[in-house]
């Protein structure tokens, strides 16, 4: 079965209980995360250590998020990171050492550590989900959908009966916060605002479609 997590957003407690909870429940589980595992919270350093030790496993697959594609910016070129430090990067930068008396130091985030998230992929294949940080278009063949809608896109509101999916396949999706998971016709989306709410939820895949269940943490 396929465990699903997003947007832990520095909430190195919510991720190791959720991997706790999982390998002890079912030992041979494929976890997915769908991106945003730094900014806002305290521990996003702790948290991108934790992962870059357990993906690369088939087992355990990250996608990137837009607050990872926002630190890749900001290192890239220092004039475009003021939107990274605004939306959470200060948090980041003290998670790895930076204190807030001093000037902002880039080079503080081991460039691996930025490799490794440089090199995420944008989104994760099964035979019946398609995962990915923030959106697909179903109007779209997956070979035609935008790297930055990926990471950047929102969902608009719709009848209740409108098929979210992309090509046959059911979409499971963070990047909007919302105090549940939103359930709909083809699509899920399971950030529930961990830094905020202190929860996080997992979502249970096994065969086509939703969620066969959802675990709160």
């Amino acid at each position: 079965m396929i465990y699903a997590i997003a947007d832990i957003h520095g909430r190195l407690d919510l991720l190791t209980k959720a991997f706790e909870y999982i390998r002890k429940r079912d030992p041979d589980a494929t976890i997915i995360l769908t991106g945003d595992y730094i900014d806002r919270g305290p521990e996003s350093a702790g948290c991108v250590r934790f992962l870059m030790q357990e993906h690369g496993s088939e087992k355990v697959i990250c996608l990137k998020g837009n607050h990872e594609e926002m630190l890749i910016d900001y290192y890239s070129s220092l004039s475009l990171g003021t939107d990274w430090l605004t939306y959470g990067g200060v948090q980041t930068l003290v998670s790895y050492g930076h204190s807030l008396n001093e000037p902002s130091n880039p080079g503080i985030i081991p460039e691996h550590h930025i490799a490794w998230m440089d090199n995420l992929p944008f989104f994760h294949e099964t035979d019946h989900h398609l995962f990915v940080h923030a959106f697909l278009s179903p109007s779209k063949r997956m070979a035609d959908q935008s790297n930055r809608m990926m990471l950047w896109g929102r969902y608009p509101k719709a009848h209740p009966t409108f098929d979210w999916s992309v090509e046959g396949k059911h979409v499971v999706h963070g990047h909007t916060p919302n105090d549940k998971p939103e359930l709909l016709l083809g699509r899920t989306n399971l950030d529930v605002g961990a830094v905020w709410s202190n929860k996080i939820v997992i979502g249970v895949f096994d065969g086509p479609g939703g969620p066969k269940e959802l675990i709160w943490l």
